[in-house]
């Protein structure tokens, strides 16, 4: 998004601040903020015109601080996006993440998002709504994770339309299908469905 010499920093729900990605990522405790230091930095010109280009831009899944908000705390990044033309599709974690996201629901996910764009920026979610085998929920338990809530009525109310399926990969790792993943996206990307 930019080549601007910035440190990612985050304040922690006890007001510390921790400065790093890697750091963030190692504390214990919730992030509440995330900011870039110095703040300001600008983006690229290719990144702009890549967003103002695209026929479907994606948004996920990830991190939801240290790797989603990160990339909106550049300067323009987010009216770019609030302003792009192609279909702006919320990729939804299919899990809950320490210290990120735990207890945040699909829905959640979008508000923390737009805390950060101040606009709305997805015209679609894809949400999987497909249980996680139980083997596969006990090697998450220990940190505390948890599928994703798809609360679909209220992220439909927050103006973005929802595609639900099953959208999980099979194994003891939580992962998405990257077969039915894709062809959820070309079908957003190929039936003309943008703004």
């Amino acid at each position: 998004m930019t080549t601007a010499n910035v440190t990612l920093v985050a304040r922690m729900d006890d007001d510390s601040l921790v400065r790093g990605e890697t750091k963030i990522t190692a504390s214990h405790r919730r992030i509440v903020e995330l900011m870039l230091d110095p703040p300001g930095a600008t983006p690229l010109k290719e990144t702009l015109e890549a967003i103002a280009r695209a026929d479907l831009i994606t948004v996920g899944p990830g991190s939801l601080y240290t790797s989603l908000i990160t990339n909106l705390l550049v300067d323009g990044i987010p009216e770019a996006l609030a302003r792009a033309r192609g279909a702006r599709v919320r990729i939804c974690n299919l899990m809950t993440e320490a210290n990120e996201s735990l207890g945040l629901s699909a829905s959640e996910h979008i508000e923390r998002i737009y805390e950060y764009t101040r606009a709305p920026i997805f015209d679609y979610a894809l949400v999987n709504t497909a249980p996680i085998p139980p083997e596969s929920l006990a090697l998450y338990a220990a940190d505390g994770a948890a599928p994703i809530i798809a609360d679909i009525e209220r992220i439909e109310a927050l103006g973005v339309r929802c595609m639900a399926g099953d959208f999980a990969a099979e194994g003891s790792v939580v992962r998405h299908a990257a077969g039915l993943l894709s062809r959820a996206l070309l079908e957003l990307g190929t039936t003309g469905i943008a703004q």
